[in-house]
């Protein structure tokens, strides 16, 4: 009678199992577009969509499309980051653990909007800081299993929260572009985005958050936007600044060139 007891309950555990990963290889790209879109925007206080996801529970290969950051608040262009393009390989041994080793996440063909302005200097700078003060909020708050251990009469100091982390041995960003603008000026220039390189997320530390792995890769994605506009941006604030001086001359006759270049400076100093 037990051993019979006893098969049964294998049996039962093997279906409940069987089931499960059923469930989990049949809806895993559902679930992969319902995370992004539900975790991301509290991290980067926008609007985040994917399109689609076509990922392997085999294989842990595959890619995401139409992944898309909005802009931050008060800033005007629609979207931020367009990712036309995401391919990743999910080191799948490690995916029910602690922390879950992304092997390479390839960023091909990206398109990012930036603008400047705002108390942050532009819309990327914004970003970057969203997801800073989301990450020093966030340790600042107890751990939820930490909480929940509590309530149940367990000592705060006895619990032990869990929390997924990640490592991500590389994350390249290719053919990328920039379409910048300033403040007041309904004009764009286009500069292409450098390749990015970025190794060993998390390696050396055991794993980090994902917002920290965020926060580590839009930074670089910053400093790197910052110098491909540079330039664009320059000769764009040279163009505005020689039409208004153009139209200065026309509306006042005989303005001197010294006042002209005052309006050109102060002008310049708007942007």
């Amino acid at each position: 009678m037990m051993k019979k007891l006893f098969l049964a309950l294998l049996a039962l555990v093997v279906l409940a199992v069987g089931g499960g990963l059923f469930y989990l290889y049949s809806n895993i790209n559902n679930l992969i577009v319902e995370a992004v879109e539900t975790y991301a925007p509290p991290i980067t206080k926008t609007s985040v969509t994917l399109d689609s996801s076509s990922v392997s529970f085999l294989s842990g290969e595959g890619s995401l499309s139409g992944l898309r950051i909005g802009n931050p608040e008060g800033y005007k262009s629609g979207e931020l980051f367009k990712l036309n393009k995401i391919e990743v390989a999910i080191d799948l041994e490690t995916i029910t653990q602690d922390v879950i080793v992304i092997r390479r996440i390839d960023i091909i063909t990206p398109e990012l909007t930036y603008e400047k302005g705002g108390p942050a200097g532009s819309n990327v700078e914004q970003l970057v800081r969203n997801i800073k003060s989301f990450t020093a909020a966030k340790g600042k708050e107890a751990p939820p299993a930490a909480a929940a251990t509590a309530e149940k009469g367990v000592g705060q100091g006895q619990a032990k929260a869990v929390e997924k982390k990640v490592i991500i041995d590389l994350v390249s960003i290719r053919d990328g572009k920039v379409n910048a603008s300033l403040p007041m000026v309904d004009q764009w220039v286009q500069a292409g985005l450098p390749e990015i390189s970025i190794r060993n997320i998390g390696r050396n530390a055991g794993g980090v958050t994902p917002e920290e792995a965020m926060k580590i890769v839009m930074s670089n994605v910053l400093i790197l936007a910052n110098k491909a506009v540079a330039i664009p941006l320059d000769e764009l604030k040279g163009r505005v600044v020689d039409q208004v001086q153009e139209e200065l001359g026309k509306k006042v006759p005989g303005l001197s060139d010294s006042l002209k270049g005052d309006v050109g400076k102060k002008l310049k100093g708007l942007f």
